[in-house]
């Protein structure tokens, strides 16, 4: 049964855009360097 969930979950993140660019863009991170101004 595992099996067939993953099989299912891996298909969706195969054909479905990154939920990072589906998502709105968030606020600049003050505590990620890498998004310091």
């Amino acid at each position: 049964m595992m099996g067939l969930i993953y099989t299912l979950t891996t298909q969706i993140k195969n054909t479905k855009p990154p939920l990072k660019k589906q998502a709105k863009p968030k606020p600049t991170d003050p505590n990620n360097p890498m998004e310091r101004e």
